[in-house]
């Protein structure tokens, strides 16, 4: 949190767009946190609470609690004088959800509200940002004024929008910029209220140290013979789905032994079910780069578990898994809502 208050509004804008189309309440141990600070039980967190918490953890004189304001300020994106879920879910998420496609996914569609033709345009950018009420109000001029400068610097190729690549690229180089050469300069946005956006200029920028998310594996580890199995690249589409829509399990049909995957077990970890027994699941992050996972196994032979001090190691080859990316999972995510709206 304290990391993510340190973010330009605009980047919390974007990661607040897309928590809201989350499904915050299958993110347990956000959910456990948020609940033990919101002592009143309203359904937000105030300054106080918010004190007395990072007091408990950190102790009366610490660096987080005496820093609790400049924080709570930055968090409360729409100065309500309360850190609302949504708001607390993005700043608890951090990075992590710029490391996630399918949440870059989400705050790209939140922007395209033209024509919803996967292109952000300047005029879209202007008036979500005219709508938002984000600790000041932004005047329509300095709204216009952003928007223009972020399409000058990542618009590269002069075409007057912004594809899902570029904006990839924009929320990764505001939230983590590069280090510009001496003569390069920076471009900077900032209006009376304190509110800026810093970033190399755009022929200068490269994220080539931090590693882009590729996509996303579902995979099972057999019982029988501890050997771990990809999905099929449908059916992994169809479990990411229903786990990006924050439902607690997913009936796989017919087509894959009429199995069900539940999302959380005891253990708060998922599993398959079927008639002929239980098996462990994981969902993995394919980075850039990366062709093997490594899971610890343990057990006896026929009852093989996925565990954190197994003795036995098997590997799992992300190059060759069933990867699925989050405009495949939101095709998919769409069926499912048509399905259920059908019935």
């Amino acid at each position: 949190m304290e990391r993510s208050s340190m973010n330009s509004k605009f980047l919390s804008l974007c990661m607040a767009s897309a928590a809201r189309q989350l499904d915050c309440s299958s993110l347990k141990d956000i959910q456990d946190v948020f609940q033990k600070l919101d002592v009143n039980h309203d359904g937000a967190i105030d300054l106080e609470e918010l004190k007395k918490g990072l007091e408990q953890t950190h102790g009366v004189d610490s660096e987080q609690a005496s820093n609790v304001s400049r924080m709570f300020e930055q968090l409360d994106l729409d100065s309500s004088g309360s850190i609302d879920y949504t708001e607390f879910c993005a700043a608890a998420l951090g990075e992590k959800m710029l490391e996630q496609e399918n949440i870059l996914w989400m705050a790209f569609k939140t922007f395209d509200v033209k024509s919803d033709d996967d292109k952000v345009h300047i005029e879209e950018i202007s008036n979500v940002l005219n709508k938002s009420n984000v600790r000041v109000a932004w005047r329509p001029e300095v709204c216009d004024a952003v928007a223009k400068e972020i399409m000058e610097m990542f618009d590269t190729n002069d075409v007057g929008y912004l594809d899902f690549d570029a904006w990839v690229k924009m929320m990764r180089n505001v939230a983590w910029p590069a280090e510009p050469p001496e003569d390069s300069g920076t471009i900077s946005m900032s209006d009376t209220g304190g509110i800026s956006i810093s970033a190399p200029l755009a022929s200068k920028i490269s994220v080539a140290s931090r590693p882009q998310l590729l996509g996303i594996a579902w995979v099972s580890l057999d019982p029988r013979s501890g050997h771990i199995l990809a999905y099929p690249a449908e059916i992994s589409r169809l479990i990411e789905a229903h786990y990006q829509l924050g439902h607690e399990d997913a009936n796989l049909g017919p087509k894959f032994y009429n199995a069900r995957v539940y999302y959380r077990s005891a253990n708060g970890l998922p599993f398959q079910k079927t008639a002929s027994g239980v098996r462990d699941v994981r969902r993995l992050e394919i980075m850039d780069g990366m062709r093997e996972v490594e899971f610890l196994v343990g057990g006896e032979l026929g009852e093989y578990r996925l565990t954190l001090d197994g003795t036995t190691k098997q590997l799992s080859h992300g190059a060759s898994a069933n990867v699925v990316t989050s405009r495949e999972v939101q095709d998919k995510m769409n069926d499912i809502e048509r399905n259920i709206a059908t019935l």
